[in-house]
């Protein structure tokens, strides 16, 4: 995050390579949405501030290819979600639609609390983005409308951290199946939920 931005490209030859986006900022978080990178959480800079590469050039990152979101809360998370750029803080959901410098529209889709370091949110095949808030030992998701928090399936022991330190408190993997599902394993006390095929397992 103090660095910059890097591109895996798996083709390389005669082995992959990985590359730093020239101009690219080092951000909490990144995400692709449509033919740009967006990058939040932005190191140095004002956390709630959403910066975008130009179209179709992850080398480009002009100045005013920025746009500022919600309150002086960081960005915690973004994920490209349906036809839209869900952006997460600590405090508030946000949705982007249209495209970043030309046509953008940003509204405040909810209130409610959301994840407070990128990994610990993942989206799944399904469209759902599972996340656990600051304050909660259990899962949440945000299906693009509305958050769902499962406040009866407490499988951690601890709260979340801020993702600084390693191990982590715990991570949040989803399943790459038709259905979607997603695990929540918790780095202390061995415990993990796993919601796989419409039902939730403990293990």
């Amino acid at each position: 995050p103090a660095d910059k931005i890097y591109r895996l490209t798996p083709t390389g030859s005669p082995n992959p390579t990985v590359a730093a986006l020239t101009g690219s900022p080092g951000a909490g978080a990144v995400a692709i949405y449509g033919d740009r990178i967006v990058a939040g959480n932005i190191d140095g800079s004002f956390g709630y501030r959403l910066r975008f590469s130009d179209a179709a050039n992850p080398n480009s990152w002009p100045a005013a290819n920025f746009i500022d979101i919600g309150d002086n809360w960081h960005i915690s998370g973004l994920a490209a979600q349906r036809q839209h750029l869900l952006i997460t803080k600590q405090v508030g959901l946000y949705v982007l639609t249209g495209v970043p410098g030309v046509n953008p529209v940003l509204r405040k889709v909810s209130s409610a609390e959301g994840p407070l370091f990128p990994l610990a949110a993942r989206i799944d095949t399904a469209d759902r983005y599972w996340y656990q808030t600051l304050s909660d030992k259990f899962p949440s998701f945000f299906n693009g409308s509305l958050p769902t928090r499962f406040a009866h399936l407490e499988y951690a022991t601890t709260t979340a951290g801020d993702g600084t330190t390693l191990p982590l408190t715990h991570g949040v993997t989803p399943f790459n199946t038709g259905h979607g599902g997603v695990i929540y394993a918790a780095a202390s006390g061995d415990k993990a939920a796993t919601f796989l095929n419409g039902a939730w397992t403990f293990h």
